[in-house]
């Protein structure tokens, strides 16, 4: 008898365990995206009011305007770049609770596959990242300001040979 209740705490344990896990993951994940949401719309916007005033070959440039078209394409690559690392951040904490939760999760469940089966199987339906698409919408936006830093110099280079 004293065996089945030292087992049944054990198990109960474990269960109590994988809540707690479950729920820091979900604490996580709800960061995860609620910052790279804060991060995609901050970028849209600040992007937006930047594309907007972008000056052109056209018209006569004044060093104001190319000066503000760099540091806002700096400011907008320090954005993606700080974007890029909080994703990253996110990412080590979600991937260290699926570990954790993986590693209990036949004590709780059995044969069971909850987390542990997330993995894209062989032959079935093909799996699509939600964080790989995320991280390639931070590249993207990293390859938008590169090129407005790009068009920057060509903007200088344009005002100091006139």
């Amino acid at each position: 008898m004293r065996n089945e209740s030292g087992t049944a705490y054990r198990e109960e344990r474990r269960v109590q365990q994988y809540e707690i896990l479950m729920s820091y993951l979900q604490y996580e994940n709800s960061a995860y995206w609620g910052r790279a949401n804060f991060f995609l719309v901050a970028s849209i916007a600040f992007a937006g009011f930047v594309m907007t005033n972008i000056p052109s070959f056209e018209e006569a440039l004044s060093w104001k305007q190319v000066f503000t078209f760099l540091v806002s394409s700096l400011i907008g690559l320090s954005l993606s770049f700080l974007w890029w690392k909080s994703l990253q951040s996110g990412e080590f904490w979600i991937d260290r609770w699926h570990f954790l939760l993986k590693k209990i999760e036949p004590d709780v469940f059995g044969d069971m596959e909850v987390i542990r089966g997330m993995k894209q199987r062989e032959g079935g339906p093909s799996r699509v990242s939600a964080r790989r698409i995320s991280r390639l919408t931070v590249g993207l936006f990293g390859v938008l300001w590169s090129l407005a830093l790009i068009y920057s110099f060509v903007l200088i280079y344009i005002k100091t040979a006139t």
